[in-house]
């Protein structure tokens, strides 16, 4: 895992880990014809269409994506921290929208989703919103426009996997959740493994005391 005094260089989103996977299949099971409040909270039961979505510690942005492809939201933003990490979900994006326009091929719908990946520093959440990484396309000016315009919005969902690894970035995390989620609504969607992982516990724990909506997929 990388370490706290230079999580920039935390190389662990290269890869795919498993508590992504299931994130990721649960958000897509959302859509099913026969999900209910009975299998579901039925606070996720609801129409994502029109809501706007981050990904925290995307890594390769495996739940952003399945909230884009299958739930059709408004926006969706994956960020992680190591800009390789983020060229990487770039590149993700691209294998799974046509030229970044979302129009997907498996799925006929009337919404179309912006998909981005962009940087994003939880140690400076109130002043490092997620930031597009420099690429040739010519609509990176209208990405950055956007992304101006929007810096004051707060987004209607959050979803994050394994995100806590040391005790020492759940304040960071915790500082990212005030700045982004929005009041009244908002929706933090988290899954981890179940283990004694440093700082997992005091994490729950904090979400609890802050009365945020959260299901923790354990």
């Amino acid at each position: 895992f990388g370490e706290a005094d230079c999580p920039e260089d935390d190389t662990t989103g290269y890869g795919i880990w498993s508590a992504s996977l299931i994130l990721a299949q649960w958000i897509a099971s959302l859509s099913s014809s026969t999900t209910t409040a009975t299998t579901v909270s039925s606070r996720m039961v609801v129409d994502w269409r029109g809501k706007s979505v981050l990904e925290l510690g995307a890594g390769c942005g495996v739940p952003g994506l399945a909230a884009a492809v299958y739930q059709r939201p408004d926006h969706v933003v994956l960020t992680d921290l190591n800009p390789t990490t983020v060229e990487n979900l770039q590149h993700n994006v691209n294998l799974n929208f046509n030229n970044n326009n979302n129009d997907n091929n498996n799925t006929s719908t009337s919404i179309s989703t912006k998909v981005e990946a962009c940087v994003m520093d939880w140690s400076r959440s109130s002043t490092s919103w997620p930031k597009p990484i420099q690429t040739s396309n010519k609509n990176d000016d209208d990405k950055n426009n956007n992304k101006n315009d929007n810096k004051n919005n707060k987004f209607d969902i959050i979803v994050g996997s394994d995100l806590i690894y040391q005790k020492s970035i759940v304040p960071w995390l915790m500082g990212v959740l005030t700045e982004s989620l929005r009041e009244n609504g908002g929706i933090f969607l988290y899954c981890a493994p179940d283990t004694d992982r440093d700082g997992l516990q005091e994490f729950l724990n904090l979400l609890l005391t802050n009365n945020n909506d959260n299901d923790n997929d354990n």
